[in-house]
């Protein structure tokens, strides 16, 4: 049951197809496995959403097949629960190679700039401004959005059209998924932001490291529920054997009793205690509120990554007691911290653009109401101003009127007389 590539054979080739035989022409053709079941797409379309434990098999199940192909130097480009197919025993395959690309393939046809290629709802944002030029965090982003489809039933960016699509996720900005699905455990949230961080240094820098990280939550269901004839067994013991011997370097040399395999692993558990060291980490939640919680280094260098730790956070190693200094004083969070405080500030200046141009449409907006009014108030003094003078000359009119009628007899008495 161990997680497969599922890709078509290689065509057989005939190199005298015109010849005759008894048994008719020889004719190329290629042999693709059948596979007895569903995609995840047609599971989704019932269910709505996975459970925890479900989601999580399906999605390590992916980034070992995922994995054995980057090790083949083959990006996916398009995993989406579509692609995602499971038979009726509960054995997980990654199907549709079709756009796989070797990461020194210099063929332009498929992969010329500004060709994103894939499915835009899953896709990083990378591939849509140009598909020629991604690695290997690119399946990793896709997974990322598939595994939080899996646990919410909706995807982390949505958009009418494709570009609003991709603006939202060059925005990297999408709803919690545990607000979404309580049921999410906090540091499943943190291995889904990580692995849908909007630029790629920020993921998982392998399949490898994402494995090892989803393995340490113990949330993998033994069976996939959703298949009624799903059999138990190892499906996986081999892959994370292959990954643990992917993730350590060489071993010491001349150490005595220690075969290769067996210092990779001493090795491996070593890192391991280093990189999941305990901590009290002083934080302010988003409710603005002042918490004090133990975190291991990997999941305070996933809060940053995802700004659940907001810039003062201070740590204090559980086993030391130097007292609380910023996350920027120790040593593991350095480099993360420095990105940080540059996305913070870069975000502050954009901030304070935002509040120019606030105020410059304000003024604008004021400034067209005011010359509104004064063409509304010219226009009312005009009329006015007519209406006076039209008033006047009538004044004038029947003024003379009575001044001619007045004149009158006095001259004509006057002529008289005369």
């Amino acid at each position: 049951m161990r997680p497969e590539i599922f890709t078509p054979t290689k065509p057989v080739t005939n190199q005298h197809s015109t010849d005759q035989t008894t048994f008719g022409t020889l004719t190329n053709y290629v042999a693709i496995e059948f596979m007895d079941g569903c995609s995840l797409q047609d599971v989704m379309d019932k269910q709505g959403r996975l459970s925890i434990g479900d989601a999580v098999h399906v999605t390590l199940a992916c980034a070992d097949a995922l994995a054995h192909a980057h090790e083949l130097n083959l990006i996916h480009r398009d995993i989406k629960p579509d692609n995602i197919l499971v038979n009726r025993k509960g054995v997980v395959k990654v199907a549709d190679f079709g756009l796989a690309k070797a990461l020194d393939d210099e063929d332009m046809s498929m992969t010329q700039s500004g060709t994103g290629l894939g499915t835009p709802l899953y896709m990083p944002p990378e591939q849509a401004r140009d598909a020629k030029n991604v690695d290997h965090r690119t399946d990793i982003y896709a997974l990322g959005c598939t595994l939080y489809y899996f646990v919410t039933g909706k995807l982390p960016f949505h958009g009418d059209t494709v570009l609003k699509l991709i603006m939202a996720k060059e925005k990297g900005q999408y709803e919690s998924a545990r607000k979404l699905n309580p049921e999410v455990p906090e540091r499943l949230e943190l291995c889904i932001d990580r692995m849908i961080q909007k630029e790629p240094k920020h993921r998982y820098p392998d399949c490898v490291e994402l494995i090892a990280d989803l393995e340490k939550l113990g949330l993998e269901s033994d069976v996939i529920s959703f298949m009624d004839h799903a059999e138990p067994g190892s499906s996986r013991s081999r892959s994370r054997a292959r990954s643990t011997s992917m993730n350590t370097s060489s071993p010491p040399s001349a150490v005595p009793g220690l075969t290769r395999t067996s210092a990779e692993d001493a090795q491996a558990r070593q890192q391991a205690s280093i990189k999941e060291a305990t901590w009290y980490v002083r934080f302010t939640n988003a409710k603005g509120e002042s918490q004090v919680k133990e975190m291991t280094t990997r999941q305070i260098q996933q809060g940053i990554l995802s700004d659940a730790l907001d810039v003062k956070a201070q740590a204090q190693r559980k086993d030391q007691k130097t007292g609380f200094l910023p996350l920027a004083g120790w040593p593991e969070f350095q480099d993360l911290m420095k990105k940080r405080l540059a996305k913070t500030t870069e975000t502050v200046r954009s901030d304070q653009m935002k509040d120019m141009y606030a105020k410059l449409e304000k003024e604008q907006t004021w400034y067209q109401r005011k010359r509104w009014f004064g063409r509304v108030l010219g226009d009312v003094l005009g009329g006015f101003g007519l209406i006076v003078y039209l008033a006047a000359v009538g004044a004038a009119l029947v003024g003379g009127y009575f001044l001619i009628r007045w004149l009158y007899p006095v001259i004509a008495g006057y002529l008289k007389i005369g």
